[in-house]
């Protein structure tokens, strides 16, 4: 049975034929075993012989024969069994041998093929590699490895041969074996995986390659395998140079953007602006109409440049957004206001409507979102021939400290097909071709709403029915700054109760007025034309429970507002607000003769609509001539009269290269007292500065011969040398629309940034700022009579460095505590201005952010929003540590806390207005 297993264990280990099997003895010790017992029976017969021959049988003591034959029988056969089983043991141990040395010779084949197979994948590997022994002797070189280096079996017999061959510079092999062995020793030590090892490898062409080592060790055997980075390398190179060359191609596409930015805003400017003056000149109809048209045209062109300048940074991923806090329903009603005369133009109603809800502080880009609400308006009027135009704001719903707000705005226009839908968004694209001839637009605007509302984590969309109008949302998610509703939204608890008749045609504007007021627990009623409105004000008469005031529209059909107004002159008790469009304003006059209480500008803000009743209702009603200061008109041209020199006993230096922009920029000047000097480049400007002081210099960035920043660094250098007596403000007076513009100003030691086209109350808003008392100075004495009725609100929001408007919202109305917050504003600003720059100058940015974030605060509740602005900006550099621009920002922050401590001094030299105008005005002469 053993046998047999074993056979089979023969068989299966080498699996050799019949022929190839070992011969096997088994048969031996049966032939000794058949040897023995013929023994026995030889010798049993000799014995027997043996007593024939002796005839005498062995007898025991007791007479019977003896047994010796069968004994020694017996110990033959036994002899032969021992025989047997000692050639069994001696056939078993040779069978065995003999399958240990079949087992033997069989494993080192199998070793020997394996080795081959091994052998063969390393040749055929694409990984360089050799095997070196613990005597550094080089048993093994794969073919890649010739092949990239070159070098054979015979040049490489040792390790000690590759390392003269692979670094013939002394010095430098010297240093790669020293590299080598510390990797070895820090691998043993670690007993972790080796660190490769980079060096440049001379090959046997002579030619270098950059060579990855790594190795691993088995026993005595060490495998060094080879990685060649020289390609890798050389397309990284490829690729950083590939790169410089596009970053200088969007250096120069940018360089690019700017000159072309120059180009267009310069003769923009000297369009816009003499356009500008001329309509403040004697002027027959058509030659103001010639004028418009102009002025009109150059404002259409400035907006296709900025949408096109808008639209390829966005594609370039240039365009970044800014968080500020502001008030969100306040940004509607403006983006509203600014289309209301191209509305009614066309003879529309622009209405606008915010949910209470949506009266917020919120933080997010303000100029942006502000961008595409405009844009959206933009194309609503447009595209409307008549009808309404409505904006409405409402919060979708508010989590933790975000809330996502949905703008929309619905027009009565053209409609759009649905087919069309699909591609409005796209660049360049409108609904239908024939309507750019028709309506104007190059279709970037709603293009780059799209990418404004993306960026804003936001999206767009629109319903539309071809004939029926359009409704165009935008959905963005906000930071939700506090969930105060402001005074137009609580309104005021001494409106509750009162009877209130609004008329008006037009139903969205009835149910918008009707919403607001009962929201501030109004009673109102509605009517739709005059007639019914006397017939209402009859039967409530009759029913004792008269109205207490009309909130009217101007324009309706058959008799208008004014109709109205003058059938109730004679009613005392009934006072009359009237709504109008810009262009229908009454004059004081007219409104005084109508008794017209109050006249407010459409679309009507609720703060405007707040103001107007209480005045109105509880004794507060200003005359005619206060209400009129209120009407938002447009803006005439800021041209000062003969009386009117706001820039007296001023010295500017204007710096700008443009014949047409320097014409404008002067003829400004001296309409406005000031004396100026005009060079045409930086290196003029720089010797000009050396020879004569001047108060503020006004200078181009692009000119030939020297720029305007260059002249700029020069001017700073004199005066930091002593060469110049004290600090002259330079304001940077330049047509690029290149983002960091502003920033490029202000390192160069610029004060301040206007960009072309420039209006003329924007640059004197701008020079007002930075001279302060010297532009004030003819004012001192208060305005004379004739500008009594020219100061407008909107002239005053453009110098005032405080909302005074916004102030008294806050205050609920009370004008000392208004006062209280301005005096104290101004005695611990300036405090807090000098203490962050001294913190500053220590690099403390703990404290620069401490004291910054309660400056913004303070300033934030007064409405001095340069002030919060800057004061923002230095808590963000004390938050990050980073502490680089601190410096500028606190210049910033300082001229922008004398400009308010200038403008509080001022209001508190001034006599207190009579209680019945409710407002603290600050007097401005344009």
């Amino acid at each position: 049975m053993k046998q047999t297993t074993k056979n089979n264990r023969v068989r299966a280990l080498g699996q050799q034929s019949d022929a190839e099997k070992p011969v096997r003895r088994t048969w031996l010790p049966w032939i000794f075993l058949a040897v023995g017992l013929c023994i026995s029976v030889q010798t049993w017969r000799l014995f027997d012989r043996w007593e024939v021959v002796y005839r005498a049988r062995p007898q025991s003591v007791t007479g019977q024969a003896t047994w010796l034959p069968l004994i020694a029988s017996a110990v033959t056969l036994i002899a032969t069994l021992l025989i047997v089983c000692c050639l069994r043991r001696i056939v078993r141990r040779d069978d065995e041998n003999r399958m240990a040395r079949l087992e033997q010779k069989q494993s080192m084949e199998k070793l020997r093929k394996n080795e081959e197979f091994l052998r063969g994948l390393l040749e055929q590997s694409p990984i360089p590699m050799l095997i070196e022994t613990g005597t550094h002797e080089v048993v093994f070189l794969s073919r890649s490895f010739t092949k990239l280096f070159g070098y054979t079996d015979e040049d490489v017999r040792s390790f000690n041969d590759w390392w003269n061959l692979a670094f013939p510079d002394d010095a430098y092999r010297d240093e790669v074996v020293k590299r080598w062995f510390e990797g070895v020793q820090r691998s043993l030590l670690d007993r972790a995986e080796p660190e490769p090892m980079v060096a440049d490898v001379t090959c046997k062409d002579n030619s270098i390659r950059h060579i990855e080592f790594s190795f691993s060790s088995h026993g005595d055997r060490t495998l060094v395998a080879f990685n060649d980075l020289t390609d890798r390398l050389e397309r990284q190179e490829a690729l950083r140079r590939a790169k410089d060359e596009a970053e200088r191609t969007n250096r120069a596409k940018s360089q690019f953007l700017a000159t072309m930015s120059h180009e267009l805003r310069t003769p923009l400017n000297g369009v816009i602006g003499m356009t500008e003056l001329l309509r403040g000149t004697a002027l027959d109809e058509q030659q103001r109409c010639f004028v418009k048209a102009c002025h009109n045209s150059a404002d259409s062109l400035l907006n296709l440049i900025n949408d096109i300048l808008d639209f390829s940074r966005i594609e370039a991923g240039k365009l970044d957004l800014h968080e500020d806090e502001f008030d969100l329903g306040r940004l509607v009603e403006d983006a509203a206001e600014l289309l209301a005369p191209s509305a009614h133009d066309k003879g529309l109603e622009l209405l606008c409507s915010i949910d209470a809800r949506a009266r917020i502080h919120v933080g997010g880009d303000r100029g942006r979102l502000r961008q595409v609400i405009v844009n959206l308006l933009s194309n609503a009027v447009r595209f409307t021939d008549e009808g309404e135009v409505l904006i409405q704001a409402r919060v979708r719903r508010s989590y933790g400290e975000h809330v996502v707000v949905r703008f929309s705005v619905t027009d009565t226009g053209i409609g759009i097909a649905e087919d069309n839908v699909g591609r409005l968004f796209d660049p360049f694209v409108q609904a239908d071709g024939s309507n750019t001839r028709e309506y104007g637009g190059a279709g970037l605007g709603l293009a780059i709403s799209k990418k404004l509302a993306e960026l804003m984590d936001g999206q767009i969309g629109l319903e539309s029915e071809v004939g029926c109008g359009s409704t165009f949302w935008l959905e963005v998610r906000l930071h939700q700054m506090d969930d105060r509703e402001g005074k137009t939204a609580g309104g005021d608890e001494r409106l509750s109760g009162r009877q209130v008749l609004i008329v008006d045609d037009n139903d969205s504007s009835r149910q918008i007025l009707t919403d607001q007021l009962m929201a501030w627990d109004m009673a109102t009623e509605t009517a739709e034309s005059v007639d019914e409105a006397m017939d209402i004000i009859a039967r409530a008469d009759s029913m004792a429970k008269p109205f207490h005031i009309i909130v009217a529209d101007f324009s309706m059909p058959d008799r208008d507002g004014c109709d109205l107004a003058e059938s109730l002159a004679h009613r005392e008790d009934l006072p009359v607000v009237l709504l109008s469009a810009f262009d229908t304003m009454l004059d004081v006059e007219h409104q005084r003769q109508l008794g017209i209480a109050y006249c407010l500008a459409k679309p009507v803000k609720q703060s405007e609509l707040l103001e107007a009743l209480t005045n109105v209702l509880f004794g507060d009603a200003r005359s005619a001539d206060d209400a009129a200061h209120q009407d938002r008109r447009p803006a005439s041209p800021a041209k000062p009269s003969k009386k009117e020199k706001p820039l007296e006993n001023t010295r500017i230096l204007l710096v700008e290269d443009n014949d047409t922009s320097r014409m404008y920029a002067t003829t400004l000047l001296k309409d406005a007292g000031a004396e100026y000097d005009a060079v045409v480049n930086g290196q003029l400007a720089v010797s000009a500065v050396r020879e004569k002081k001047y108060d503020l210099i006004l200078m181009d960035c692009q000119m030939p011969v020297m720029d305007g920043l260059e002249a700029t660094r020069r001017i700073r250098r004199l005066e930091q040398e002593g060469k110049l007596e004290g600090h002259v403000p330079i304001v940077a007076f330049t047509a690029s629309a290149v983002k960091g513009d502003r920033n490029g100003c202000l390192e160069a030691g610029m004060d301040d940034h206007i960009r072309k086209p420039v209006g003329s109350r924007e640059m004197l808003a701008m020079i007002n700022r930075h001279l302060g008392d010297r532009c004030m100075a003819t004012a001192a004495g208060g305005p004379s009579p004739a500008n009594e009725d020219a100061r407008l609100t909107d002239a005053t929001d453009v110098t005032s460095p405080i909302e005074t408007e916004v102030l008294h919202e806050r205050c609920m109305g009370n004008i000392e505590f208004a006062a209280s917050l301005l005096k104290e504003f101004a005695q611990t600003g300036l405090e807090r201005v000098e203490q962050i720059s001294q913190h500053a100058l220590e690099g403390d940015a703990d404290a620069v952010s401490e004291i910054a974030h309660s400056l913004k605060g303070a300033a934030a509740i007064i409405a001095a929003e340069d002030v919060r602005a800057v004061a923002a900006e230095l808590e963000a550099s004390g938050r990050s540590g980073d502490l680089t621009d601190a410096l500028d920002a606190v210049s910033r922050l300082r001229a922008e806390m004398n400009r308010c401590a200038e403008y509080i001094q001022d209001s508190e030299r001034q006599p207190a207005d009579p209680p019945a105008s409710d407002t603290l005005e600050l007097q401005i002469e344009e």
